[in-house]
């Protein structure tokens, strides 16, 4: 969604206001649901909760996290913009697929990841009660499902259902899994061994499995009407190519999931 907002080059803050008047209750409550669903499974895997205080101000951070990723999306509008074959506007672009691969990786993941990893690192790493390598998948999932939330909203003011739908089983459990496998690295590099590079290996590979994910979903977005009946095999694989990334990325949560919960020691 911060995507397609800046997409739209100065209409941004049109549409950033109709969005906001079409708001109601009910689609909020749907969008918001799911990634409080996800919240409360990845915080029960827990053996020694987290402090509920600390889960609250690390999903608001999470939440706040999407002005300066706004930001630096306007930012970065001109810059791809100028790109060769790059042409960032939705169901108009002239050369699809490298349009959608600046947009996954350069637009959306790159920042999406930065500053949820910052979350993390900066506030959630600091604090007394991250004191097992499991702590930091909780606190990495928390943060990304704050921004997921705020962003499940932005596109619940379409009050289109089966997009709410859509995303309640795809990007909303995407999140939560990059920002465990984001989180993982960061709990193994503070209480195993890795150090910082560690840490930013974590990073490394929730941006890569992120913008592969959006960059394969975004093709069928960004092409022109033309473009798709021409190449139909690029919708299905794009399709499913997002799907598999998805799910590759689910299962290496768990299995990361299940090898931070073998590290715990259950308090008495």
């Amino acid at each position: 969604m911060v995507i397609s907002l800046w997409a739209q080059g100065p209409d941004w803050q049109q549409i950033l206001t109709q969005m906001i008047q079409n708001i109601n209750l009910i689609s909020v409550g749907a969008a918001v649901v799911p990634a409080l669903l996800l919240l409360w499974f990845f915080y029960s895997r827990d053996a020694n909760p987290e402090p509920r205080l600390h889960i609250v101000i690390t999903f608001v951070l999470g939440i706040l996290i999407t002005v300066p990723i706004m930001a630096v999306g306007i930012f970065l509008a001109p810059v791809l913009s100028n790109l060769a074959q790059v042409n960032p506007i939705i169901h108009g672009a002239e050369y699809p697929i490298p349009t959608a691969a600046a947009q996954g990786f350069l637009a959306a993941a790159l920042p999406e990841e930065v500053f949820k990893f910052l979350v993390v690192w900066l506030y959630c790493s600091r604090l007394k009660a991250f004191d097992e390598p499991m702590d930091g998948i909780v606190y990495g999932v928390t943060a990304s499902l704050g921004f997921a939330a705020l962003e499940n909203v932005m596109y619940a003011s379409s009050n289109n259902w089966w997009i709410i739908l859509m995303r309640a089983f795809t990007a909303v459990p995407c999140h939560a899994f990059l920002g465990a496998i984001s989180g993982y690295f960061i709990g193994q590099a503070k209480f195993k061994n890795g150090g910082f590079g560690g840490m930013l290996l974590g990073l490394l590979a929730a941006f890569v499995m992120h913008g592969l994910y959006d960059f394969l979903l975004m093709i069928p977005l960004y092409a022109k009407e033309a473009w798709l009946e021409a190449n139909p095999e690029w919708v299905l694989g794009s399709v499913v190519g997002g799907l598999a990334v998805l799910v590759v990325s689910g299962v290496w949560t768990f299995i990361l999931v299940g090898r931070a919960r073998a590290q715990q020691v259950p308090s008495a």
